[in-house]
């Protein structure tokens, strides 16, 4: 079932006649930041935002191919270079060229019928409360990840626990790409560490912050079921506040992620709109 947040952005784009959708534009219409509306999408359908803007915009290419368009025009109109750039895209994306689409007899909604997967959500509402932190540094090993890279985040963890000696708890940090808002950067961090094991480690400044912090408690291996609950339907239905700032995990000493005792804390910046 879709929620309010999916249901809204959907029609935005199906109100628009443009296929080189700008991601301000559609960010400013749902009243999200770039970042907000790319990870609410990704928690909402388990497709990147990216991924799914491509295939909408070589479906209503293949909607101009039937109606008799040139190839080469309706290249030219989704926004690349060359016929054979828009060849290669639209045939890895769908599994059959421009030119045997035109002439067959699949019409071009199917090419968006693909069902997303079904998106894991906890079985409870996680209880959420406030909490102001003052500002804190933090060392961390990570890098930018895409979002089709999330399983990645686990091979990180466990190089950092190899690496480093975690005592007081640790963070899992989540900061905005400076150069993709369809990508992010993420650190596996701690607030202390020897002064040999900083030479290898990004110092990270979080700032003093006001939170929405949610308690999640299970194995990690369900964790993703939180992010979606907290990105994809809590934060889409919360109109009067708006996500900013440098978001976190927070895992207290001893952490199991085997264990479904477990427990650790999402901590999401906000801001009254």
């Amino acid at each position: 079932m879709q929620h309010q947040f999916l249901r809204t952005f959907l029609s935005i784009l199906a109100e628009s006649d443009n296929t080189l959708w700008d991601l301000d534009a559609l960010a400013r219409k749902t009243g999200y930041s770039k970042y907000h509306l790319c990870r609410a999408f990704q928690a909402a359908t388990q497709e990147p935002l990216q991924t799914y803007l491509r295939r909408l915009r070589l479906a209503r290419g293949a909607e101009a191919l039937r109606r008799g368009k040139r190839v080469l025009d309706v290249a030219i109109e989704c926004g690349y270079q060359s016929q054979e750039a828009f060849h290669r895209a639209f045939t890895n994306m769908f599994g059959v060229t421009p030119r045997a689409f035109q002439v067959g007899n699949r019409h071009p909604s199917l090419l968006l019928k693909r069902a997303w997967k079904e998106t894991l959500m906890p079985p409870e509402p996680l209880p959420v409360r406030d909490e102001q932190r003052d500002g804190f540094s933090l060392f961390g090993m990570g890098g930018t990840f895409s979002y089709e890279q999330l399983p990645q985040i686990e091979a990180l963890w466990q190089r950092f626990n190899r690496r480093v000696s975690i005592t007081a708890g640790s963070f899992g940090v989540t900061l905005e790409s400076q150069t993709d808002h369809h990508s992010f950067r993420y650190y596996a961090s701690v607030k202390e560490a020897s002064s040999e094991t900083r030479k290898v480690l990004t110092k990270i400044e979080v700032p003093r912050q006001n939170y929405k912090v949610f308690r999640y408690q299970g194995e990690a291996s369900s964790l993703m079921a939180a992010f979606n609950y907290i990105w994809g339907v809590w934060l889409s239905e919360q109109r009067k506040i708006k996500v900013s700032g440098i978001d976190f995990e927070y895992y207290p000493p001893g952490y199991d992620p085997l264990s479904g005792e477990s427990w650790l804390d999402i901590y999401i910046p906000v801001l009254a709109r």
